[in-house]
Parts: C-alpha cells; sequence; structure tokens
C-alpha cells in the first residue's frame, strides 16, 4: 500500500500525525468535529510545538442542514439556512458560544474520573493559558473540511505539509473508524492550504473559543475541591 494513503487498517493516522508533529514547529488543524480524545492521545507531541491552531464547525452548524435535509425540508429551505449563517451578528455569535462552552462542559463531565484525566486537563489548560493552543469557531458556513497542516522545523525539506482527507480530530478519526486520508506534499501545495486556513481563521476572530474552554475545563469536576483523591482512586 503506498505510503502516502492512509486508512487506519494499515496505516493509522493517528501515527503519521505523531511523526508529523515531531518535526514540526507549528500546526493548524480544520476538522468538523474536535474531541478532547484527540489532544489526550496526542498530548506529548503537541507539547513540542510553538503553536496548535484549530478551527472546528460548531455543533448547531453540523448538526441542522443534515436534519433538515433528513426530514424532508429540501435544499432550498438548507440553503437560505447557510446564507444566513455567513452573516450572524455578534449575538448570534455569542449564542453559539455559549452552546459549545456548555456542550463542552458535558464532555468533561464524561471523562473518567482518574489521575491520568487530571494531569490531561491540567496540561491542557495550561497550554490553553499560555495559547499555545488556540481554538476558533467557523460559523461563516459549515465546515467539512479535514485538513491537518504541518510547517516543519527544518526548511531544508521544504515549508511544510498537509493530511487531507475524512479524519475528524477524535480517537475514532485517528485510529478506530475506516477512513481515508492522504499526505498532500509540495511547497506550492502548502501555501495553497496554509492560505485557504488562513482566510478562515481570520474570519472567525470574533468566535475565539480558547478562552472559553478554559473556563469550562476550570469548571470541571476535576478543578472541584470537593472532588477529593479518595473519591478519585
Amino acid at each position: 500500500m503506498p505510503q502516502d494513503i492512509i486508512d487506519n487498517i494499515n496505516v493509522k493516522l493517528i501515527e503519521v500525525l505523531k511523526e508529523k508533529l515531531r518535526v514540526s514547529k507549528r500546526a493548524k488543524f480544520a476538522v468538523g468535529w474536535l474531541f478532547l480524545s484527540g489532544f489526550e492521545k496526542l498530548k506529548d507531541e503537541i507539547d513540542q510545538l510553538e503553536k496548535l491552531e484549530i478551527l472546528t464547525s460548531p455543533r448547531t452548524n453540523r448538526q441542522t442542514a443534515e436534519v433538515l435535509l433528513l426530514e424532508k425540508k429540501w435544499e432550498e429551505k438548507v440553503a437560505d439556512i447557510l446564507e444566513r449563517a455567513k452573516f450572524l451578528n455578534p449575538e448570534k455569535k455569542q449564542k453559539i458560544l455559549d452552546e459549545e462552552f456548555r456542550g463542552l462542559i458535558e464532555d468533561l463531565s464524561y471523562l473518567k474520573a482518574n489521575k491520568e484525566t487530571i494531569e490531561f486537563l491540567k496540561w491542557f489548560l495550561e497550554k490553553l493559558r499560555e495559547k499555545k493552543i488556540e481554538i476558533r469557531i467557523y460559523t461563516k458556513e459549515p465546515l467539512h473540511a479535514k485538513l491537518y497542516l504541518f510547517e516543519y522545523k527544518d526548511r531544508g525539506y521544504g515549508i511544510g505539509e498537509a493530511i487531507l482527507g475524512s479524519s475528524n480530530f477524535s480517537l475514532s478519526g485517528l485510529s478506530l473508524n475506516t477512513e481515508l486520508n492522504a499526505r498532500i506534499l509540495g511547497d506550492d501545495n502548502y501555501k495553497y492550504l496554509n492560505n485557504w486556513f488562513e482566510k478562515r481563521w481570520q474570519e472567525s476572530r470574533d468566535t475565539d473559543f480558547t478562552l472559553l474552554a478554559q473556563k469550562a475545563i476550570e469548571k470541571s469536576w476535576a478543578f472541584n475541591e470537593d472532588v477529593t483523591p479518595f473519591r478519585i482512586y
């Protein structure tokens, strides 16, 4: 099987991401779904980066259009909803951020209460506070792309490379699901995809989720003084 094809059967995406992150100084991910399991499995590799920027779709956007289509509300209605999403006012953008905040709080409540989880959340919180990890929510339209972009430490090998495909940033997407991803090589391809990412990153300045992600983690059981070591172990 070609080494540039990543199907989670012969080649696991998580292993390729680990390899690429180790030789990169910065990384940029654009994904439709964002899960804490993705960060946890790549913690050591992310720790070596100068910065990781993640662009993801809001929970509401990735559900609304699909539900309407399944309920046979027809393409015109879906197109109208997507068009209006391009011009959200500040109040609606804040509503999306608030929904993401509540969703993350709920996600955190499902994490297993043990020492490893607490250490992971402490690490994640530190990275968010230092802005070594930044997260923005892309609201202009549904974000279905899965892009993993790596800027090399050593420019002797080129500027960087990318992985494009079907895998979201989750344990399932990185190693368990049947997926299909491919490495995209060459400086011209890197520049094009980096410009693609930067355009949408700048369009998402008003929906930066980094601070709210910090607050969600700080409100979680892991930082609750009533959760004693006795209760965890």
